[in-house]
């Protein structure tokens, strides 16, 4: 998935910002995509933990395999670690999204942001996503 098609969903669904999770090492946990490594410019993958319960939004996803909308990440006990990112940006709602091949493998994690003081996300952006989100995980498998 090129990351003007994740930049046009986020558009989409009217995202703040967006945060795109491969599987790690023996599919037992999440590495957060960035387009461009520090120094070299090409994309790099941070590791950022477990495939859990009781952590991170984009891993509870990941271990169920199933689209998740949270309208406040703070306020849901699920959720100890929120979306998992201190960058200083205070997401308030989550839509967070597995990326499945025909067969239900799971490829990739995509995790959609409204921050604080604008609208949680609501039933109607989860079906843009996921209407989306189905033409987008077929060219992500091809290209694996």
């Amino acid at each position: 998935m090129s990351v003007f098609s994740v930049s046009s969903l986020s558009a989409a669904t009217k995202a703040d910002s967006f945060a795109l999770y491969f599987l790690g090492e023996c599919n037992n946990s999440l590495c957060l995509y960035t387009p461009r490594g520090a120094k070299d410019g090409h994309p790099s993958l941070v590791p950022s933990g477990p495939i859990a319960y009781g952590t991170t939004i984009a891993a509870y996803v990941a271990k169920t395999h199933k689209t998740l909308l949270v309208e406040d990440i703070k306020g849901d006990e699920r959720f100890p670690d929120g979306t998992g990112q201190d960058s200083g940006i205070h997401v308030h709602s989550a839509l967070c999204l597995p990326i499945l091949t025909a067969i239900g493998d799971l490829i990739a994690i995509l995790e959609l942001h409204r921050h604080w003081g604008r609208e949680p996300f609501k039933l109607r952006h989860q079906e843009v996503a996921t209407a989306n989100l189905a033409w987008a995980s077929v060219a992500i498998h091809q290209v694996q």
